[in-house]
């Protein structure tokens, strides 16, 4: 007998009454076929040997308390990320955060201001849809020392504490390693995109700094949970999260100007171009850069606005992060002038064979 013939276990059925969804013995033969990927929470198989690791939010007598996966990681100006940090003159080290129940990522860019970058911290923790009220917050690292000493300091709200990851645990472990190489493959896909389009980037704290804010809140807006139709960061907030508020971090979109500048001047219209840097911290405004006239003075102001319109084609917007890249645009005009060529000849030949 095939596999595809193989009998339904007990108690599977095609429907039951619309509440679950079960496979039918052909999508559980499938299944069976593909190793049990991904998980199936109507197979037996699967439940029973599923891994079993802390995921959920607890109430404790200190408050909410919630688990993050942290490492350190370190980039180099070729977006390479090293663990050598001998020459720390090139290199920019961030933390990078996975929260386990949401399994939202965060990444805080380390820099000579300790205080500001625990406020980043906090930030993070409100992107994590932990607002409000006091948090006992357990970090779990390989890096315990560096992590307690960045997290030490006088919070009002929260109480951290910092463990050595278990070395049998690979779960959590590899959370916290995952996450790195997600990161760096994100940072490595906008960078061959802006080099497509003929821009470089700005290797800048600050620049770096909402590159991987960027990356994190994009990969939470945009990635659905397992099993469900929300996205991590909908399930963080607990909310709906609107997909057309957001576009390519420096490109240039339609922003509306929010009430404390429009008082300063009241001749502005409402609507202005503005460069999409990212959405904001646990809100549905998006952090935007544009010029705007104060008196007789052109001023850059970054600031929230609550409502986008996205300008298309991609436009990129060079006045922040990004500078022409000579190298990147003749690649990229040689890539069409090869395709001219290539058509062309195709042309050629079609005309050849009517002919013959």
């Amino acid at each position: 007998m095939s596999l595809l013939e193989a009998d339904v276990p007990p108690g599977i059925e095609n429907s039951l009454d619309g509440k679950i969804s079960v496979l039918t013995p052909h999508e559980m033969a499938e299944h069976r076929l593909r190793g049990h990927v991904p998980y199936e929470p109507s197979c037996e198989t699967c439940q029973t040997f599923k891994g079993v690791h802390r995921h959920a939010r607890k109430r404790t007598n200190k408050g909410l308390s919630v688990l993050i996966q942290a490492d350190f990681a370190f980039l180099s100006r070729d977006s390479e990320l090293v663990t050598d940090v001998e020459d720390s003159g090139d290199l920019l080290g961030f933390l990078v955060l996975k929260e386990t129940f949401s399994s939202s990522y965060g990444a805080v860019l380390m820099s000579n201001d300790k205080q500001k970058d625990q406020q980043n911290l906090l930030k993070w923790l409100d992107e994590f849809g932990l607002k409000g009220g006091t948090l006992a917050v357990e970090i779990q690292t390989d890096a315990e020392e560096a992590v307690a000493f960045f997290v030490a300091g006088p919070y009002t709200r929260h109480v951290f504490q910092v463990k050595r990851a278990p070395p049998q645990s690979h779960e959590t472990n590899g959370h916290a390693e995952r996450t790195v190489r997600a990161v760096k493959e994100s940072f490595r896909t906008l960078l061959m995109g802006y080099q497509s389009m003929g821009y470089g980037l700005n290797f800048t704290k600050e620049v770096v700094c909402h590159m991987l804010i960027y990356i994190c809140i994009a990969h939470n807006n945009f990635r659905p949970v397992q099993g469900s139709s929300k996205t991590q960061r909908e399930l963080s907030l607990g909310k709906s999260v609107s997909k057309d508020h957001f576009a390519l971090l420096g490109t240039k979109v339609l922003a509306e100007i929010p009430d404390s500048i429009l008082r300063q001047n009241k001749n502005l219209p409402r609507i202005v171009p503005a460069v999409f840097l990212h959405p904001e911290f646990a809100s549905m405004g998006s952090i935007v850069m544009g010029k705007i006239r104060v008196g007789q003075e052109m001023v850059v102001r970054t600031f929230v606005s609550k409502s986008l319109k996205l300008v298309l084609p991609i436009e990129i917007d060079n006045s922040f992060g990004l500078t022409k890249d000579p190298v990147s645009r003749s690649l990229r005009m040689l890539g069409e002038m090869g395709w001219v060529f290539y058509l062309k000849v195709r042309v050629w030949h079609a005309l050849l064979l009517a002919h013959l």
